[in-house]
């Protein structure tokens, strides 16, 4: 009666270790798949967070050009006001000179 038993628990043993590799099979299955498109998501990621830095420095370029660009409208058009010699235009500081020859000067 023990050989018995011995056999059928050596049989129920084979068929769970063959259950259990066939899970294992399975597992490491889905991990590599689960890894691949892991890794596809990652790439992903990486190739948009590269193209938003690629677009917020593109725009720190055209708003520095703006700024840029801004600075030497009121440089020309200070200028204008200048050469004009109309003191009401001018910023404050420069307002305070009776003789326009010392606010050229100045300036």
């Amino acid at each position: 009666k023990v050989d018995d038993d011995i056999r059928v628990l050596i049989e129920e043993t084979k068929e769970a270790e063959k259950h259990h590799k066939k899970e294992l099979k399975d597992l490491n299955s889905k991990f590599h798949t689960i890894r691949s498109k892991f890794q596809s998501l990652d790439q992903r990621i990486s190739k948009v967070s590269h193209t938003a830095v690629r677009t917020g420095q593109q725009l720190e370029a055209v708003d520095k050009n703006r700024r840029k660009t801004e600075a030497g409208k009121k440089m020309i058009r200070q200028f204008l006001e200048f050469n004009t010699g109309d003191s009401h235009k001018f910023d404050p500081i420069f307002r305070d000179f009776s003789d326009l020859n010392r606010l050229k000067t100045a300036a």
